[in-house]
């Protein structure tokens, strides 16, 4: 169930990220959840994911969708 839960995350994730004229994503990768949150890793504004290019980030949202936070690292 939790799997599923994340594939549909993502998937709403990735067709937000590219709705939205301002994006509070950049490449969204991966979806993870604590019983609270989701927690979404970005790859960042450079396409190449296996860049390492320091421009990659974690984003926390509610359990809606709302980003709470675009970064909790930096």
């Amino acid at each position: 169930m939790n799997k599923f839960l994340l594939i549909a995350a993502c998937t709403l994730f990735s067709m937000y990220s590219k709705a939205q004229d301002s994006k509070p994503f950049a490449q969204p990768e991966s979806v993870n959840s604590d019983e609270k949150y989701l927690y979404v890793t970005n790859i960042g504004v450079n396409p190449d994911p296996g860049a390492a290019d320091g421009d990659g980030f974690i984003s926390k949202a509610d359990r809606n969708g709302k980003v709470i936070l675009k970064s909790i690292t930096n």
